[in-house]
């Protein structure tokens, strides 16, 4: 419990230490843009979201432990908190910015999926108007980061972070079959996303279990476990205005969450030049 707190403690700072390096301002807070830009988040959100440069859109919609005030339990879907997953998404972010010298986009819910849940549409992401303020503004930041990424890198990359419990011990890659990483084949063929040039088998070699794996033939994997929720399908290659996305789902049998952002930030910093998102 207590390496938990200090972990937590080391993410928190990882992001005060990143809010104090932006440029414009604290991530969120509602003041003047720069260069134009709008803002991601407003201040009174209960989201961290911060801009970057590089391609790459870090999101973890699903760690939030932040009571909406007044809210009240949804009725309905799943409230439960995928643990650990706000405090990997700074620490993987931090480690590409240790690899690479140059900040991702990132985009965590700080409130409880009790009151929303940002992997899923409006209607059926929240029941109170109050938590659905909280709701919008996640996706605003996300739609923001996306736009910019189209338009000042061309090709860029949104990885969803989560965590599941039906295979504890697992990785699981969702990409809707290799549809939300589409500009990625087109540009360089399928070994992309299913060889050991992908993003899920660097993970893989670095020690992770990944599925699906590929399969002997060569062929597609289906993506029987999870196969990817409302953020890469709404923001990824499947649509006109999206970009390449991948979800990942982590298992709950995680022994070393500090590894774990090394490894995965570490496959980040491989995958995003060599697959050309970075020159």
């Amino acid at each position: 419990m207590q390496a938990m707190i200090a972990l937590g403690a080391c993410a928190l700072a990882v992001g005060l230490a990143w809010s104090r390096a932006v440029e414009d301002g604290e991530p969120g807070a509602a003041r003047p843009a720069a260069a134009g830009r709008t803002e991601l988040v407003p201040s009174d959100a209960l989201v961290v979201a911060w801009r970057g440069d590089l391609p790459l859109v870090i999101s973890a919609p699903h760690g939030g432990r932040a009571r909406v005030r007044g809210g009240a339990d949804r009725g309905t879907g799943v409230l439960v908190r995928d643990e650990d997953t706000a405090e990997l998404a700074l620490l993987v972010a931090q480690r590409v910015v240790d690899k690479l010298g140059a900040k991702p986009y990132v985009v965590v819910a700080q409130f409880s999926r009790k009151d929303a849940d940002a992997n899923r549409p409006a209607e059926e992401a929240f029941e109170d108007e109050r938590a659905g303020a909280h709701w919008r503004a996640y996706h605003h930041a996300l739609r923001v980061a996306v736009d910019e990424c189209r338009t000042r890198f061309g090709e860029a990359l949104l990885v969803d972070l989560h965590g599941q419990a039906r295979q504890p011990d697992v990785v699981a890659r969702g990409t809707r079959d290799g549809r939300t990483m589409a500009r990625l084949r087109e540009r360089l063929g399928e070994d992309w996303l299913l060889g050991p040039k992908s993003l899920d088998r660097r993970l893989a070699a670095r020690g992770h279990e990944v599925v699906p794996e590929p399969s002997a033939d060569g062929s597609r994997a289906k993506e029987n476990l999870f196969e990817g929720g409302h953020i890469v399908a709404t923001y990824g290659a499947t649509s006109p205005d999206g970009i390449d996305a991948m979800q990942f789902e982590f298992g709950r049998q995680r022994d070393d969450l500090r590894r774990l952002a090394r490894d995965l930030g570490d496959s980040l910093a491989e995958f995003l030049p060599e697959a050309g998102y970075v020159d």
